[in-house]
C-alpha cells in the first residue's frame, strides 16, 4: 500500500510506520485547516484513531497497536480517558 510521496514508502518498513504517518499527516492536515472547518473535521479523528487501533490489533500487530495508542493517546485523554483505558487492555 502507498501511504506517502513517491520514494518515501522505503521508510515505511512496518505496519506501525504506515499508520503513524498517516495518522500524523491527517491530524496536522486538520489542525492547519480553515477554522470554520477545523471544529467539524476534529470530531472523525477519535473515530479514525480507534479503527486504526484495532485495525492493527486484528492484523496481528499488537505491539505496534499499543506503540500507536500510547505515542497519540494524548489528543485524546481529556475527553476519551476513560475509553482509551479501556481498549489499552486489548
Amino acid at each position: 500500500s502507498s501511504f506517502g510521496l513517491a520514494g518515501e514508502n522505503s521508510s515505511l518498513s512496518s505496519p506501525y510506520s504506515c499508520y503513524e504517518l498517516s495518522f500524523d499527516r491527517l491530524r496536522r492536515w486538520i489542525h492547519e485547516s480553515l477554522d470554520i472547518y477545523r471544529d467539524e473535521l476534529l470530531q472523525v479523528l477519535y473515530p479514525i484513531f480507534v479503527h486504526s487501533f484495532l485495525d492493527l490489533l486484528s492484523k496481528g500487530h499488537a505491539v505496534d497497536a499499543h506503540r500507536f495508542l500510547e505515542l497519540n493517546r494524548g489528543e485524546f485523554q481529556a475527553i476519551y480517558g476513560d475509553e482509551l483505558n479501556r481498549i489499552a487492555i486489548l
